[in-house]
């Protein structure tokens, strides 16, 4: 009989701690404990190799939120956008807030494995989590798809999401343009002032046309655009 080579055996996804940090509520009770997914070089590629680590206005969001800054955020419901990892919506539902942790297919398994890390936390403070995809570019799309989108949001929330997360989820004026859709449809009806800080190397991709879109946009939804 032929013999015929083995075939390599198939690689694993496995969960390596990334990151337990210092992060504490404010009785220093607990912290946070936030895994990066180890992924084989071939599927190493984008989306997925942006949402898997852990980036600094991530950390710095959560530490803000934990530490009070964010104010009462107990049984407001929250929606972060390109969580990734998840580190801010799960700070926001360790404070007890309802949090869906919202991001591309390929980061969905992170969030879902740091929700399960965290889950004693969150329900220790009353907060709950979720985990769904939603796609920027469908509900910019419009149309039925961006509509069953967005809903779904409020269906998982019991409600209109009362506040948005999201921290270092934009690397380019495109992408920025595909983000202001989500937002806009998510809060019109309960947001009034919107605004945005630009810093270099970013500051020239959001300014002139890109940034006088937003301006448009924000002015034709009733939401007062805030300068930088």
């Amino acid at each position: 009989m032929p013999r015929f080579p083995r075939r390599a055996p198939t690689p694993q996804l496995q969960w390596l701690p990334k990151w337990t940090t210092t992060i504490c509520c404010v009785h220093e009770q607990f912290a946070l404990e936030i895994a990066e997914l180890a992924r084989p070089p071939h599927i190493n590629e984008f989306p997925a190799i942006t949402g898997n680590g852990i980036w600094k206005a991530s950390e710095l969001l959560g530490r803000w939120i934990l530490s009070g800054g964010a104010g009462r955020l107990e049984h407001r419901r929250c929606v972060e956008m390109g969580a990734g990892l998840g580190l801010a919506g799960l700070a926001a539902a360790c404070c007890g807030a309802h949090v869906l942790l919202t991001d591309l297919p390929a980061n969905l398994p992170a969030l879902v494995e740091n929700s399960r890390r965290n889950s004693r936390h969150v329900s220790a403070a009353g907060g709950t989590v979720a985990v769904a995809e939603l796609d920027w570019g469908v509900v910019a799309a419009g149309g039925d798809s961006a509509n069953k989108a967005t809903d779904m949001v409020s269906s998982v929330l019991g409600g209109a999401a009362e506040v948005i997360l999201g921290a270092d989820i934009s690397w380019s004026s495109g992408l920025c343009e595909l983000l202001l859709a989500p937002i806009l449809a998510l809060s019109v009806a309960n947001v009034r002032e919107a605004g945005w800080r630009c810093t270099s190397p970013m500051r020239h991709a959001m300014v002139g046309e890109g940034k006088a879109r937003h301006q448009k946009d924000l002015r034709h939804s009733q939401l007062t655009p805030l300068q930088d």
